[in-house]
């Protein structure tokens, strides 16, 4: 155990120490959060609307990965409450700083295992169910996230491989025919009925969403988000034509009369 902790130690070490000497290596690694939205929404978007077959089977495993991802912070969370609490590196070993200002207030927040690599992994585990591309290619940028953290004294690296597994674990675990009937089957009966509605509130929940449509000098709200989808993808805000109302099929009957 001494052997695994001190190899944990100089792993850290030995990434910790660039940090500060270069502005455009702390740069990338304090910024790599903020880039998560916007690459997993474009991962999800080619992958729902791909062309692909198996249409109904990668729209399931995409809709499960919100359950994987939910359950894997779960149980990180209950681990890093019953587990020995660890000292972040920053506050028990020291760190070197970027060379701008920068703080991370998460010294009541136990290190392991890491919270970020073990939802940034189960969305990996998930997109590579579908396409061994996209969860190889998202699975590097979960690692440079992770390995970001580190570098900047957040983390150790064992509590990123521990996040890491669990995230996986959890991916591969929650993927089953019965997740797939009882929660995906059902979502995508809402989809298939409420094609806009669906995609509306999806999009309107969604805080990148609204960040970026504000950048843009346009309202967030489902009202602007609708009109959007109708202007650039022909998403109408109608029922599916296979859904007919009882009002109106009523209101086209002859009377005999």
């Amino acid at each position: 155990m001494d052997y695994l902790l001190g190899l944990d130690l100089s792993l850290y070490r030995a990434l910790n120490q660039f940090c500060g000497s270069s502005p455009v290596l702390d740069r990338l690694a304090s910024d790599s959060s903020s880039v998560i939205g916007p690459f997993f929404m474009g991962i999800v978007g080619a992958l729902w609307f791909s062309s692909e077959k198996d249409t109904t089977r990668r729209h399931q495993t995409l809709i499960i990965m919100l359950l994987a991802v939910a359950l894997s912070l779960v149980l990180n969370r209950v681990l890093s409450t019953f587990l020995p609490f660890r000292y972040r590196p920053m506050f028990s070993v020291g760190a070197n700083a970027p060379g701008f200002e920068w703080h991370a207030d998460l010294e009541n927040w136990s290190s392991f295992p890491s919270d970020n690599a073990t939802y940034l992994f189960a969305i990996a585990g998930c997109f590579w169910l579908i396409s061994w591309r996209a969860g190889l290619l998202f699975a590097v940028f979960a690692t440079y996230v992770s390995l970001s953290r580190v570098y900047l004294g957040i983390h150790y690296p064992a509590d990123v491989l521990a996040g890491a597994m669990l995230g996986i674990t959890v991916a591969f675990a929650v993927n089953s025919e019965i997740a797939r009937k009882l929660v995906a089957g059902r979502v995508l009966v809402l989809e298939s009925r409420y094609r806009t509605y669906f995609y509306v509130y999806f999009l309107s929940r969604s805080p990148r969403c609204r960040a970026d449509f504000k950048s843009l000098g346009m309202s967030a709200s489902p009202l602007c988000i609708s009109l959007y989808l109708t202007a650039t993808h022909g998403i109408i805000a109608t029922r599916s034509p296979s859904v007919r109302s009882p009002m109106r099929a009523r209101s086209h009957r002859i009377n005999p009369s």
